[in-house]
C-alpha cells in the first residue's frame, strides 16, 4: 500500500482547533466590524474642515466594508467552513459503510463486479471531496478580498489621520502623548475579551459581542455629544458583557486623563488627536484578518492532505486484483475513520449551532445614546 494510504481517518484534534481558531478568528472580526459602524465624528465646524470631509469620506467606505462582512461574508464563513465538514463526514460514514457491507458479503474473495462497486464509492468520496474543498477556496478569495479592502482602508484613513495633523498644526509631543493614552485605553478594553476554546464549542457555549463606545474628544463648550466617539469590538463567552467590566476604574482613570490633555487643545486639534482611536480599530480588523486568513488556509490544508490520501488509496485498488482489496481495505482501519469522522462532524454541528448575541452598544457615560454612523449603501 502507498505511504499516503495508510488512514482515511482526520486529524480530529489539530482539526478542531483549527475549526475553533476559525470561530474566534471571525468572532473578533464581526465584534470590530460592528464597532466599525458604530464610530461617530461630529464636526466643529461650519462647514466643516477639508481634512474631516475627506476623513468622513474615507470612512464611511470602510463602514459599508464592514457592513458586507456583518450581513453577508460572516455568516457566509460561519455557516460553509462547518457545513464542509459536515457534508463530507456525512457522505465518508455512509460510502464507507457500503464498502464494509460489500466486504462482508465478499469475504476473502470479492468478484471483479464488487472491485468496481468499492472503487465507485471511493471515487465518489474523492468527487465530494473536491467539492467541499472547493466551497473553502471560493470562501477564501472573498476573504482574501476582504482583507486587500480593509488594509486600503486603514492605509487612506492612517494618511487622513496624518494629513489632519498637519492641518491642525498639533505639536508630535501632543500627538504622540495622546496616542499612547488612547492605545492604552483601547488596550485594557480588549483584555476582557475571551475567545472560545475547544471544549467549550463542543458545549455548545454562548457568544455575546459588544461594542464599547466612548467619548475620545468632547467639545470645550460642553456639547451634548462627544466629537469623536472610539469603539472597541469586546467578546465574552458563556454570559453578556457589563458595562461595569469595560468601564473600569483604571480605564475611566485613562479617559479622564485623555481629557484633561485635549483641554489644552482647541475643539479641532482635540478632534484630530483622537483619530488614532479610529485609525486603531481599523488595524484591528486588519490583524483578525490575518488570523482568519491563516485559519482558513490551515483548513484547506487539512482537505489537500486527505484528497491526497483519499488518491493514494484510489491508485492502490485500481491495481490491485480483486482477492487483494480486503487486504488493502483492512489497512485502512475504515471503522475507526468513521468513528473520528463522526466526532469531527458532531463537533461542527455544535459550532454552527452556537448562538451569537450581539448586545446593544456599552456607552461611556451611559446617558449618551450614540447613532451609528450613516452607512453606505
Amino acid at each position: 500500500m502507498s505511504d499516503a494510504a495508510t488512514s482515511l481517518a482526520p486529524q480530529t484534534d489539530a482539526t478542531q482547533q483549527t475549526l475553533t481558531d476559525q470561530f474566534n478568528a471571525n468572532q473578533t472580526i464581526t465584534a470590530y466590524a460592528h464597532a466599525l459602524q458604530n464610530i461617530q465624528l461630529t464636526p466643529t465646524t461650519n462647514p466643516p474642515q477639508q481634512w474631516y470631509t475627506d476623513f468622513l469620506a474615507n470612512l464611511k467606505i470602510a463602514q459599508g466594508h464592514a457592513n458586507t462582512w456583518v450581513t453577508d461574508l460572516g455568516p457566509e464563513i460561519f455557516a460553509k467552513v462547518p457545513q464542509s465538514i459536515i457534508n463530507y463526514g456525512t457522505t465518508f460514514n455512509i460510502a464507507t459503510q457500503q464498502i464494509l457491507n460489500i466486504l462482508s458479503q465478499a469475504g476473502d474473495n470479492p468478484t471483479d463486479a464488487q472491485r468496481q462497486e468499492i472503487i465507485g464509492m471511493i471515487n465518489a468520496l474523492l468527487v465530494d471531496l473536491g467539492i467541499q474543498q472547493q466551497t473553502i477556496v471560493d470562501v477564501q478569495a472573498k476573504l482574501q478580498q476582504f482583507a486587500v479592502d480593509v488594509q486600503s482602508d486603514h492605509s487612506t484613513l492612517l494618511d487622513g489621520q496624518n494629513s489632519a495633523y498637519k492641518e491642525a498644526q498639533l505639536d508630535q509631543q501632543k500627538i504622540d502623548t495622546i496616542n499612547a493614552k488612547i492605545n492604552s485605553i483601547q488596550q485594557k478594553i480588549q483584555q476582557d475579551s475571551t475567545l472560545a476554546t475547544v471544549s467549550e464549542i463542543g458545549l455548545g457555549v454562548g457568544i455575546f459581542l459588544a461594542v464599547a463606545g466612548f467619548a475620545l474628544a468632547v467639545a470645550t463648550a460642553g456639547a451634548a455629544a462627544p466629537i469623536v466617539v472610539g469603539v472597541v469590538g469586546v467578546i465574552a463567552v458563556g454570559g453578556a458583557i457589563a458595562g461595569t467590566v469595560i468601564f473600569n476604574k483604571k480605564v475611566q482613570e485613562d479617559l479622564d486623563e485623555l481629557h484633561q490633555l485635549q483641554n489644552e487643545l482647541s475643539d479641532e486639534q482635540a478632534q484630530v488627536s483622537a483619530l488614532q482611536g479610529i485609525s486603531n480599530s481599523i488595524g484591528a480588523l486588519v490583524t483578525q484578518n490575518e488570523a482568519a486568513t491563516k485559519a482558513i488556509s490551515d483548513v484547506l490544508n487539512t482537505w489537500a492532505v486527505l484528497k491526497t490520501k483519499l488518491a493514494a488509496v484510489m491508485t492502490d485498488l485500481q491495481n490491485a486484483e480483486a482477492p487483494d482489496l480486503p487486504g488493502i481495505l483492512m489497512q485502512l482501519d475504515i471503522q475507526t475513520a468513521q468513528t473520528q469522522w463522526t466526532q469531527l462532524t458532531d463537533f461542527a454541528t455544535k459550532m454552527q449551532q452556537i448562538n451569537t448575541t450581539v448586545q446593544q452598544p456599552i456607552m461611556n457615560p451611559p446617558a449618551q445614546a450614540v447613532q451609528p454612523a450613516e452607512q453606505v449603501a
